[in-house]
């Protein structure tokens, strides 16, 4: 299991060697680990200490942020993302987003690879931790939670904090749009505002829709919801209609394309901004979402929600 040690120096460093007990990092030779006892030694720069004394010294931390950030740390394991103790109140550490922004800026190929670009990445300040990729969420202006992503060794999506529940992504656009687009996921509502097309999700995938979430969308007359070609996606859009009424909602389809296809797929595979906004015009009524149902199931009848 990784150490805290290692998690900390892992910030800004790659660790190297096999050792039970001495390590040390790619890009600094002089930057050593020793494990047993959980001090850092930065001989070339003369200076050392515990994970706590790197943060205040090195990465010029306060005692109290720093404090901070060695609980959060803490809550990701070999196996995963602890939930916080029963009883215990979560309390988000928005430090983190900077911290692992700066972090990600030396492995961003998650993020490439679903088309996003340099200035898609700061603006939203994707970053990288421990094999991660991470997603900040924040909702009212307040700093609610990461969305953890990874590819390797397999296909990973899961919170930072446990407890907080689905949150809306990029919310605050709303007040200012009077069009938008709902994305089952924060990847694709960010290729399309990348694209010029105003988004939001949210993290609680194809089911995971709430209804209290009606009061963020009274000021838009047209609301697009961007389906994943699956049974899933279909009925994702009845539950969204039902809440922001159906006489504003429109299913934007990929009937079309091949399986659980969706806005990433389609830009990732070359579609360009006029061939998507084809794609709206010809959007459908929500109600017809119960007849692409009805056509996936005859068409996958493998697939299931």
């Amino acid at each position: 299991m990784e150490t805290l040690l290692e998690k900390v120096i892992g910030l800004d460093h790659t660790i190297v060697g096999n050792g039970d007990r001495w390590k040390k990092t790619e890009e600094n030779s002089s930057l050593v680990l020793d494990l047993q006892e959980q001090k850092w030694f930065w001989n070339s720069r003369d200076i050392w200490g515990t994970p706590l004394d790197y943060l205040t010294k090195v990465k010029n931390l306060s005692p109290k942020d720093a404090k901070k950030l060695l609980d959060d740390l803490n809550y990701l394991t070999v196996d995963g993302i602890l939930p916080p103790e029963k009883g215990v109140k979560v309390v988000q550490n928005e430090k983190l987003v900077d911290v692992f922004w700066r972090n990600g800026m030396k492995d961003r190929g998650y993020w490439y690879r679903r088309g996003l670009t340099d200035k898609t990445i700061n603006t939203y300040k994707l970053g990288k931790y421990d094999g991660f990729s991470t997603l900040p969420i924040f909702m009212d202006g307040k700093f609610m939670n990461f969305q953890c992503r990874a590819d390797i060794p397999e296909k990973q999506i899961r919170p930072w904090y446990r407890g907080v529940g689905p949150l809306l992504f990029n919310s605050s656009i709303l007040p200012f749009v009077s069009t938008v687009f709902i994305t089952e996921g924060p990847v694709d509502a960010m290729l399309l505002n990348q694209n010029g097309f105003p988004a939001v999700s949210h993290t609680g995938g194809a089911v995971g829709w709430n209804d209290k979430w009606f009061s963020y969308f009274r000021g838009q007359k047209e609301i697009f919801y961007v389906a994943d070609n699956d049974l899933a996606g279909y009925t994702a859009v009845q539950r969204v209609a039902k809440s922001l009424g159906d006489s504003r909602v429109k299913i934007v389809a990929f009937l079309d394309f091949p399986l659980k296809y969706d806005a990433v797929d389609f830009f990732r595979n070359g579609g360009t901004k006029d061939e998507f906004k084809e794609l709206v015009d010809s959007a459908s009524i929500s109600l017809k979402a119960k007849e692409y149902c009805d056509y996936i199931k005859k068409k996958y009848p493998e697939e299931t929600l």
